[in-house]
Parts: C-alpha cells; structure tokens; sequence
C-alpha cells in the first residue's frame, strides 16, 4: 500500500488484491476441515479473521485516493493483522496443550 502512494502504480493494488483473494480462498479452504468439536471456536476465529483481512485489503484497495478512508483504512488493516495473529496465536495454545 506503501508503494502504490509512493509510486501512483497501480501494479501495488493488484497485488494486494490477490493477497486478499488468497486470503479468501485460505478461509474457504479452512471452512470446509472436519475440526475437533474442543477446537471449533478457535477455527472460526481464524476464518474470521482471514476474510476480516480480506475485507479489509479489498476497502483499501477501493479508496486509494480517499486520503481519510486510507487512514481509517490502515488503522482497520491494523486490527485485522492483530485478530490474524491472536488467533493463530491461540490455535498454538490449543495445540500445545494437545500434545503428549
């Protein structure tokens, strides 16, 4: 997102559009796991948290040049990069506690 303000290069958007399509297709791919009943909240909150991403990545990808949406913007990408990192922080958790 950086590049493309510094550069004007629409080349930046489209990538950032396929990371969020990759982000989707992660979730989707998630969703259809048969998952632990114990592990379901955990699951969901990584789904969620990828298609948040993904929402997120597509609103910025929208209003590049809507200088108060950017930064709102980048303060949604922000939570959304936070919520991605606790939940798979806590699917670690999970997992430890699993294990022998």
């Amino acid at each position: 997102y950086a590049k493309y303000f510094e550069t004007s290069d629409d080349t930046y958007l489209k990538e950032l559009e396929i990371v969020a399509k990759n982000y989707r297709l992660a979730a989707d791919a998630a969703a259809a796991l048969t998952i632990p009943r114990d592990a379901v909240n955990y699951h969901r909150d990584i789904a969620n948290a990828m298609e948040q991403f993904a929402a997120t990545l597509d609103a910025m990808i929208k209003y590049p040049e809507d200088t108060f949406a950017s930064i709102a913007l980048l303060r949604s990408y922000n939570a959304a990069e936070e919520k991605m990192f606790f939940s798979f922080d806590s699917l670690g958790s999970y997992y430890s506690q699993k294990t022998p």
